[in-house]
Formats: structure tokens, sequence, C-alpha cells
């Protein structure tokens, strides 16, 4: 006679998988970056976001609340993760154009520009750009005028970037490139 062991009992039945909510979190603000960046908040759908993370749509207003704070969020965090930022202030106007032409993760200014689309995430984009954006440019840049100057920073760059990415019509040499670089490095540094 044959004794039944534990492993002989049938079919395993896996157990259930537990779910790692921050984890879950962060792939879907990965994935609302990805769409927003590309589709704008007004055309982006919660069913396309979660679909790229691999998650319930379900679990985008349990994380977030609503499509409005799923695009804040998304926002912030494509801020914080801005490497042109990281950049020695020697350097930065430099990094700012290889950042805008696309030479990094560009999502940040994407986002910014396809959000004047809609009154929502217009709105949420200026208080973020004024809170977040800008002070952080400025307490980098320093002196007097460095609120100023991050302004000013932000205008060329966001001009720069509606041109080499949403209105496309000659390439950018590499003299205009330093140029812009070159502008941009002028108001870092206080001298233009």
């Amino acid at each position: 006679m044959r004794r039944i062991m534990p492993s002989d009992t049938g079919p395993k039945i896996a157990a259930p998988r537990r779910r790692n909510a921050a984890e879950t979190k962060a792939k879907i603000v990965e994935a609302a970056q990805q769409v927003f960046s590309v589709k704008g908040y007004a055309q982006a759908q919660l069913r396309e976001i979660a679909a790229q993370a691999g998650t319930a749509v379900s679990l985008i207003p349990q994380h977030f609340g609503s499509k409005a704070e799923l695009f804040e969020m998304a926002l912030v965090e494509a801020m914080r993760t801005n490497s042109a930022m990281d950049a020695p202030r020697s350097e930065l106007g430099c990094a700012m154009i290889d950042y805008v032409l696309g030479e990094g993760n560009n999502r940040l200014p994407a986002m910014v520009i396809l959000s004047i689309g809609d009154p929502v995430s217009q709105d949420i984009t200026t208080r973020i750009l004024r809170e977040k954006i800008l002070t952080q440019l400025a307490q980098r840049l320093g002196g007097d005028d460095a609120r100023e100057r991050a302004v000013e920073i932000t205008m060329l760059a966001t001009g720069f970037l509606i041109y080499t990415q949403q209105l496309p019509v000659g390439d950018i040499g590499d003299r205009t490139k330093y140029k812009f670089s070159a502008l941009l490095q002028s108001i870092v540094d206080g001298t233009g």
C-alpha cells in the first residue's frame, strides 16, 4: 500500500499574490507620465494609463482619487526626476537644451506644453510651475533677481521645446543649439 504524502494530494494551488501598493502606484505614475506627455491631459484615458501600467483601472482612483490628482502627481514626479537640474551650474544652459532636444527624459516639458489645451491641467501646471519648478530653479540660481531669471529660463526652454517637439519645421543645427545654450547660460550666470 502506497502512503500518501502531502505533495501527492493533488494539484498545487498558488498562494494569493500580495499586491505591493507602492510598486503599483509607481507603475501608474510612470504610465501616466508616458500617456500625458504624448496625448496631453484632455486626450489621456484612465483605461489607457491602467493598461500601460498593467493594473486595473479601478486602482487609479483608489491610489490617486481623480485624473487631475494623478496628473499632478505625474507632473511633480517628472519634475523631481528632471536630470537637467542635476548638471553643474556652469553647464546648466547646455544641459537644458540637451534635455529639451530629447537627450534625456523630456516628459516634464512635454506634459507642461500639452497641458495648455485643457483648463484643469493648465491650472495644475501653472500652480506646480509657480510653487515648485520656478522656486527650485530660483533657489539654484541664487541672487536678488533669481525668480525673474528662473521665469526667463522657463520661458525660453518652453518656447524652444514647442518649436522642436510640437512644430518641428526645421532641424536644429549645432549653431542654433550653441546660441540657445549660451543665452540660457548667460541668464543662469546673471550676465544676460
